[in-house]
């Protein structure tokens, strides 16, 4: 069996020898039907015995090829059976051909039929060959929906949204599916079923092939996805196969890092507790700016519509972080607008759904912050250009989950900036033209190393 995958899999190399030679064929019988072009017509016979010989040599190594059962068997029935009606019909051509007897005067009429016959057998059997290599949509992945209406493939699906911000990304559906359909699919399709396995989708992905379930939610380790994707390349199941580049550091990572997690279908990673490490890791495979403001790691129920609508009637702009995400954006329409003195009451009722907020060039008052940091779900907060002072920072103490921070153009000094040592998980710190001084920042920066600290030019 081994002898014959190893002939079999000479078959895509010689499978291309048929289609351009036939192809060729083709073109010169209907060119030489005309005078001009009447030198070509000697040349025929012998490049139609040419695609015939090679078309039957593909077919006997397909046939090998097909010996493994890795491929869907309906597909393969009709590429089978296609590559052999050509190659006979090209012998049957060549044969008529080289015949001494002359034709009636009707085959002559009608001699064009049997090559156009040819030229369907060559993109039908073509087609199947490719929907065994690639699946049954590539050839019409991006045909327009009438056609592929017309195919039996329905219309487009609506694609995802692109990713503009890590936390509104699903770790699946956005970052391991489309990894795997372009590294893992082409060989793993219901068109092409290596290894008995499929990878289209997620419960196909769970349940597995010949070699168990790929992934093992919890445990990358008996995960036989992960384990064949960090194999040596020279390994013979190493995966992707035949030559196909590997997966890089990052996206092995995010592999192994998505099972540890649960192998989740469909989770917001704002929903997800997701380190700094692995955060820039998403941020590159994504192609999103690195940026060290984060959502808590946790899920928040949704909102009470009418403290929604109470924060709006106070000034106050509330958005969904993402479509598929309760955790919310506060921000005001515009620089300098004056709020009334309890506007930032209306927002407690909110302290579990508030994860940014954008206060930057507004009214803010030191007693507002006290307010603030009650907001226990808060990660990023822009408080440039206000006027808070030292004593209003002081409040901030309890947002466990602030990982940025935006004090550019305030009035805080050392003494300020010494209140939020504690932050726990604070990892970009904005510092342009406040009171700090350069010894200030260096003692704050020796205590807190992993704070990313920014003064600007200073």
């Amino acid at each position: 069996m081994d002898f014959f995958t190893f002939l079999g899999r000479f078959h895509p190399l010689v499978v291309h020898l048929p289609i351009g030679t036939l192809l060729i064929a083709i073109l010169i019988f209907f060119l030489s039907r005309k005078k001009k072009y009447g030198f070509l017509a000697p040349a025929l016979d012998f490049i139609l015995l040419l695609g015939a010989i090679s078309a039957a040599l593909a077919c006997m190594l397909g046939f090998m090829l097909a010996l493994n059962g890795e491929y869907d068997p309906d597909t393969l029935f009709w590429h089978q059976w296609g590559g052999i009606l050509l190659a006979l019909l090209s012998f049957v051509l060549y044969w008529a051909r080289i015949r001494s007897w002359r034709p009636p005067a009707v085959w002559i009429k009608f001699s064009y039929l049997p090559f156009l016959v040819l030229l369907l057998l060559i993109f039908f059997t073509g087609h199947k060959g490719g929907n065994l290599t690639h699946g049954s949509e590539y050839l019409l992945q991006h045909a327009p929906d009438p056609l592929r209406v017309l195919a039996g493939l329905g219309p487009k699906p609506i694609p995802r949204p692109p990713v503009t911000n890590l936390d509104s990304a699903d770790i699946f559906l956005d970052v391991i599916q489309p990894l795997v359909a372009s590294k893992c699919q082409s060989c793993h399709n219901p068109d092409k079923i290596k290894g008995g396995l499929l990878l289209h989708d997620y419960e196909e992905m769970l349940k597995g092939g010949e070699s168990g379930p790929a992934v093992i939610p919890g445990n990358p380790e008996e995960s036989e996805l992960f384990r064949r994707v960090t194999l040596p390349e020279d390994h013979d199941d190493f995966m992707p196969a035949e030559g196909k580049p590997g997966l890089t550091g990052d996206q092995v990572a995010l592999v192994q890092w998505w099972i540890e997690q649960g192998a989740p279908s469909s989770r917001l990673l704002a929903n997800m507790d997701v380190d700094q490490r692995t955060g820039d890791r998403l941020a590159r495979v994504l192609g999103l700016k690195i940026s060290k403001s984060r959502l808590p790691g946790k899920e928040a129920k949704p909102a009470d519509p009418e403290a929604v609508q109470s924060a709006i009637d106070q000034g106050f702009i509330v958005d969904r972080i993402a479509p598929e995400s309760n955790f919310l954006e506060v921000r005001l329409p515009f620089t300098g607008q004056e709020l009334k003195a309890d506007a930032f009451q209306s927002l407690l009722p909110l302290k579990e759904q508030i994860a940014w907020m954008d206060l930057a060039g507004s009214q803010l008052r030191d007693e507002d912050l006290e307010v603030i940091g009650q907001l226990s779900s808060l990660s990023r907060l822009d408080l440039s250009r206000t006027s808070v002072s030292d004593k209003g920072l002081t409040a901030l103490g309890n947002l466990r989950e602030l990982s940025y921070l935006n004090l550019y153009g305030t009035s805080v000094t050392d003494e300020g900036l010494a209140n939020l040592r504690n932050l726990e998980k604070l990892q970009s710190l904005y510092l342009w033209q406040t009171q700090v001084t350069a010894a200030g920042a260096e003692s704050f920066q020796a205590e807190r190393p992993d704070i990313d600290l920014d003064r600007g030019y200073l």
